[in-house]
């Protein structure tokens, strides 16, 4: 499975959570991969970006469909142990 398929399956899988019927979720996540393969395939978050430009697509093809952004996972900050201030 190359990258595209896997972030159009993904694109689907998160607009359709969301309320959309399935022909729409696909043509905003081909349009999602589009933006992918062009502009955002070095940013920070890529996947995140082109989902963003495929829920506003979904957002304006959809009449009454609000869209979410996906919510990365937040990873707790490891604090030191006290052994590493005992001068």
């Amino acid at each position: 499975m190359n990258p595209t398929d896997f972030l159009k399956k993904n694109i689907i899988d998160h607009l359709m959570k969301q309320g959309i019927n399935q022909a729409n979720a696909e043509y905003c996540a081909l349009q999602g991969v589009n933006f992918y393969q062009k502009k955002s395939a070095n940013t920070k978050d890529a996947f995140k970006d082109a989902c963003n430009h495929a829920g506003l697509i979904a957002e304006q093809r959809c009449f009454g469909f609000k869209y979410k952004p996906p919510v990365s996972k937040s990873t707790r900050r490891n604090k030191r142990p006290q052994e590493a201030f005992d001068f």
